[in-house]
C-alpha cells in the first residue's frame, strides 16, 4: 500500500483502483478473522447457491479453465498471478454460477441493496457504488455495470432492474478492441430487450 499514490483533492476525480479493492478484502479479513477467499465462497454459497466459484482452484480443476489469448497472439497466455487477497480479480466461475450471481444482484438481499447505493456521484447519470459503476439513461433506467479484464480474458456484468435483466458476457481473448466489440454486442441485446418490452 505504501507504493499507492492518491491524486487529490479527494472526491474530485474518479479512477479505477485495484488497490482499493484489495484494501477492502484486507479489512474484511481483519473484521471477521477469516481469509477473504473463505469469506467470499461462504457468502456466495449461502446467498446465491454458488458452489463452483472460487479464487484458488485445484490442479485437477485447472483443466476446466478456458485457454486465454492476448490480442491476436495464437499462443495461450499464462494465467494471471494471484493478487495478495484476490479481491481485485482472478475469480474463477462457471456460467451457471454467474447466472445465480445475476439473480442475486436482482434480489432484495441486504448486501445487494447496500452495494447498489451510490457512494460518490460524479455526474447526474454516473455514480460509483461498492465496486459498481451506476449509470442512468432512458433505455436502461438506473443500472449497474462492471467490466473486468486481464491479458487473457475480459468480461462485462450488467444488472438492469428496470427489466429484471442480468447480462454477463465473457471472452477468452483480450486486446485493445475487445471491450468495444463486447459493448457493441451488448448494445444489440439492450435494443432487442427494449423493443420486446415496448411490444408488450
Amino acid at each position: 500500500m505504501h507504493t499507492v499514490s492518491i491524486n487529490g483533492p479527494l472526491g474530485k476525480d474518479y479512477a479505477y483502483s485495484s488497490a482499493g479493492t484489495e484494501l477492502i478484502a484486507h479489512t474484511l479479513e481483519t473484521i471477521y478473522g477469516m481469509p477473504y477467499d473463505v469469506l467470499l465462497t461462504q457468502f456466495l454459497a449461502r446467498a446465491a447457491g454458488m458452489h463452483d466459484t472460487r479464487l484458488r482452484i485445484s490442479a485437477e480443476d485447472s483443466g476446466r479453465l478456458a485457454p486465454g489469448y492476448h490480442s491476436d497472439n495464437p499462443v495461450v497466455t499464462t494465467p494471471m498471478p494471484q493478487l495478495p487477497w484476490g479481491a481485485a480479480g482472478n475469480l474463477k466461475s462457471t456460467m451457471p454460477d454467474m447466472t445465480k450471481y445475476l439473480r442475486l444482484q436482482l434480489s432484495a438481499h441486504p448486501a445487494v441493496v447496500e452495494s447498489h447505493q451510490p457512494l460518490v456521484r460524479f455526474q447526474d447519470d454516473f455514480s460509483i457504488g461498492y465496486f459498481w459503476n451506476i449509470g442512468s439513461n432512458r433505455q436502461l433506467g438506473t443500472h449497474y455495470v462492471h467490466h473486468g479484464g486481464v491479458p487473457r480474458a475480459q468480461s462485462y456484468a450488467y444488472v438492469v432492474p428496470k427489466y429484471q435483466l442480468g447480462v454477463f458476457i465473457i471472452t477468452n481473448q483480450s486486446g485493445d478492441a475487445t471491450a468495444g466489440a463486447m459493448e457493441s454486442a451488448l448494445a444489440h441485446i439492450f435494443d432487442t430487450v427494449e423493443a420486446l418490452e415496448r411490444a408488450k
